[in-house]
């Protein structure tokens, strides 16, 4: 048995004594502890738990005691599982506070709600009663998911509308929507039913602007301002910011007008102006009659002796009296080796002309008089890119010569274009392909007019491979290989003329076992047959053409290759030999 040990020395083992168990020590038997005043016995804190230690009672009360609530005193915190609240109103509602005592609302009033804000305590709202919600607020967030608010209550009556549509009234009936307005539509009533949509010659005539309607306006102003009202001044005449309009049967036009002031003049008789008054005419002149000033008045009808005296002649015409002045003849002297210039002075003529300006361009260049003079030749060498050449203005540079040459041989092309809209005798502009091909050019004063020209425009095109050819209509031929093409004139297998002129166009077509059909070569022009054609009839293998053709061609204008054979079933188009081809030379303007 494990020793018991006391550890306080004092006599009275009933005063704070302890009692400590070295080792596992077990009392049996019934022992009683006596105590005046204090405890008997303590037992040591520790982790170890006492087992099957049970009382009767504890300060004096059996355990059943402390499990009723009657015997509880004070009140239980929250942080403890309680109320932290010894009582709450009656009706109210519970309302957490953290670790705080639990609090409640006062009673809600009839048809209130509590309501919160996302933060506080919530708040009451009044809705009305608590049968129905009858204060009416504003939804702010959320969707209305009830039956459809009624016309009679501030809605629609309806919960989808036509996007777009315009919205009708029906009394205390749903609200509708028309069909979206198409294009051109128009919305418009007739005063007593639903309004339509209309559009075009139906509109007009509801708005008062059909065919068969007279509209009447007071005045019409025309563009976003006020500056230009046509108004009517009497009957059948009408005005632009109060100047009449003349019109046929209505009054004269005034001179001031840019008229005659006059609906009738004498057949034949000259016309005098007389300021802004109106133009009058003198009677016809009789044979012989010359009109004859006086400075001051208006001219007179005179012939014979008085026109003789009024113009200084006798009666062989010679000049009796007065003095022709200097002016009227040019100063200097006349000869036959002298010509009269625009300044009224005679100048000496001289042979030959002034030697041209000559200028040397590789790339983009506008034409300056400065440059150029009065004449001037410009070599270009377009050996580093197609260029052009543009000329200065017509205006004011009347007889100006200007030749441009492309000097160089070489694949790119030179091209002369005339200032702004100006022409080249039509031409918009016009392109040098060929080492020495040129065009000469003289100014008139609004456009240039090409004095001569050397265009080298050569097109040559043949069939790759054999085409069949039906009988008994006109067959085109695809002509898909391009053996040469000075000016790039090749498109959808035919010739495209890239300017303006005459043109001389050969066809030949190769046609494969013949068998004595008629065959024939058409060269055509914009899809209309105007070349030769030519045709054999024995058999074998032969070459038909060439069909031959000079025709003034458009820009744009094509040349196309046509075949026509007559065997009674298809031919073959051969290649062979390029025997089957179309050529273009270009001739002239």
């Amino acid at each position: 048995m494990a020793d018991i040990q006391v550890t306080n020395t004092d006599a009275d083992l009933s005063d704070n004594t302890l009692l400590t168990e070295e080792n596992a020590y077990t009392i049996t038997g019934l022992h009683t502890f006596s105590r005046s005043t204090n405890a008997p016995f303590a037992v040591n804190s520790g982790a170890a738990v006492v087992a099957n230690l049970d009382a009767d009672k504890l300060d004096g009360q059996e355990g059943s005691y402390y499990l009723a609530a009657a015997n509880a005193t004070g009140t239980l915190a929250v942080n403890r599982g309680g109320t932290g609240a010894a009582t709450f109103t009656d009706g109210g509602i519970l309302l957490g506070s953290g670790t705080s005592a639990i609090t409640a609302t006062a009673v809600l009033g009839d048809g209130e709600i509590l309501i919160g804000d996302g933060s506080g305590d919530p708040a009451t709202l009044d809705v009305g009663s608590s049968s129905a919600i009858t204060v009416l607020g504003t939804v702010a967030t959320g969707t209305w998911q009830a039956t459809d608010v009624g016309v009679a209550y501030g809605g629609t009556g309806v919960s989808t509308l036509t996007d777009g549509g315009v919205l009708l009234g029906s009394g205390s009936s749903a609200i509708t929507a028309m069909a979206v307005l198409t294009d051109g539509q128009m919305i418009v009533g007739d005063g007593s039913g639903d309004p339509v949509a209309e559009s075009g010659a139906t509109l007009r005539t509801s708005i008062g602007v059909g065919t068969g309607d007279s509209p009447q306006f007071t005045a019409i102003e025309l563009g976003a301002a006020s500056d230009t009202t046509i108004a009517r001044a009497s009957a059948g005449n009408v005005t632009i910011e109060g100047n009449a309009i003349y019109r046929a049967g209505g009054t004269d036009v005034a001179v001031a007008d840019g008229g005659t002031g006059a609906s009738s003049l004498t057949d034949g008789g000259v016309l005098l102006g007389s300021g802004t008054s109106a133009i009058t005419a003198m009677a016809v002149l009789s044979d012989g009659e010359m009109i004859v000033g006086d400075g001051s008045t208006d001219p007179v009808a005179e012939s014979g002796s008085t026109l003789r005296t009024s113009i200084g002649c006798d009666a062989a015409g010679n000049i009796t009296s007065g003095t022709v002045a200097t002016a009227r003849l040019g100063s200097g002297t006349a000869s036959s080796s002298t010509y009269l210039r625009g300044d009224s002075s005679w100048a000496a003529i001289t042979t030959g002309t002034s030697a041209a300006n000559i200028l040397s361009k590789t790339g983009d260049y506008t034409v300056t008089t400065g440059d150029a003079g009065f004449d001037a030749v410009i070599k270009c060498d377009p050996a580093g890119g197609a260029f052009t050449i543009t000329l200065f203005a017509a205006s004011g540079n009347t007889g100006r010569r200007i030749k441009v040459v492309k000097t160089t041989a070489n694949n790119n092309a030179v091209t002369v274009d005339g200032n702004s809209s100006e022409t080249l005798s039509g031409e918009t502009s016009i392109k040098l392909y060929a080492q020495y091909d040129f065009v000469s050019l003289v100014c008139d004063g609004s456009n240039w007019f090409i004095e001569d020209e050397r265009i080298t425009m050569y097109y040559k095109a043949t069939l790759s491979a054999s085409q069949s050819i039906g009988t008994g209509s006109w067959t085109k031929i695809v002509l898909d290989s391009v053996t040469t093409d000075t000016a790039g004139a090749h498109a959808s297998n035919c010739f495209t003329a890239p300017r303006a002129g005459y043109y001389l166009a050969q066809g030949h077509a190769f046609l494969d076992n013949y068998n004595g059909a008629v065959g024939a070569v058409g060269v055509w022009k914009n899809g209309d047959w105007t070349g030769g054609t030519s045709s054999y009839d024995s058999g074998g293998a032969y070459t038909s053409g060439p069909g031959t053709t000079i025709e003034h061609l458009a820009s744009g204008n094509t040349i196309q290759l046509f075949v026509y054979q007559t065997r009674g079933s298809s031919i073959n188009v051969t290649s062979a030999l390029q025997n089957c081809s179309l050529r273009v030379w270009y001739l002239h303007m």
